[in-house]
């Protein structure tokens, strides 16, 4: 039954298109662009708890209120603008930790970019990111992630199609925490990672933390 809500869930979350963006066009072209910033944990930590929320919902509002700057500098109306996003969310149980492999699920939230203040965009984004976990999103897309171990060569060639065309989301923001322990290459240790999202037809802009 629990399965069965959160594709339910997911699929609903889903059904409604998003809305039309600079950033999500036909085509992807080799012209690309990729660029990075850093931040400090401690201050996000500090804003989630004077404010409230979790960091995620903290890392969200950033993104949001970035996307209006953005927006409003290409001349787009963001009044009443509400941006849907893909936010991968790790499924990894306290015993799988340091297991080989990815244990990642999603779910589809809205990013409230109409909202010009920061504390009211974040209260916005965390009591919508309650009641997305609520909903089970993530037990429903984890559910279609395995069946694909199931599934015929035609039928998933059919969901790559779709997915390809996919209008259902603006931008994917994911911010699965990378590694809790020194990492080392040939002697020489790890000190920076710079994640990227993939990019796809539709899909013109990632943001990875």
């Amino acid at each position: 039954t629990e399965t069965a809500v959160g594709a339910g869930a997911l699929a609903w979350a889903g059904a409604r298109p998003a809305p039309p963006t600079p950033y999500n066009a036909g085509q992807v072209g080799p012209d690309r662009r990729f660029t990075w910033a850093r931040a400090s944990l401690d201050d996000v930590k500090a804003i989630k708890n004077g404010l409230g929320g979790t960091v995620n919902d903290v890392v969200l509002t950033v993104v949001t209120l970035a996307l209006r700057r953005h927006l409003q500098r290409r001349g787009e109306d963001v009044d009443e603008l509400e941006l849907k996003v893909f936010v991968p969310v790790s499924i990894r149980a306290a015993d799988q930790h340091g297991a080989p492999g990815n244990r990642v699920s999603g779910m589809i939230a809205t990013l409230p970019v109409s909202c010009a203040d920061p504390v009211r965009c974040l209260a916005s984004v965390s009591a919508q990111m309650r009641a997305v976990k609520r909903s089970g999103q993530t037990v429903g897309a984890h559910t279609l992630t395995e069946l694909s171990g199931f599934a015929p060569p035609t039928l998933l060639h059919e969901a790559y199609r779709l997915v390809t065309r996919q209008r259902f989301i603006n931008l994917v923001v994911t911010n699965v925490p990378g590694p809790q322990f020194p990492l080392y290459l040939d002697g020489h240790e790890l000190t920076e990672m710079f994640p990227m999202v993939p990019l796809g037809s539709n899909l013109n802009l990632g943001v990875a933390i």
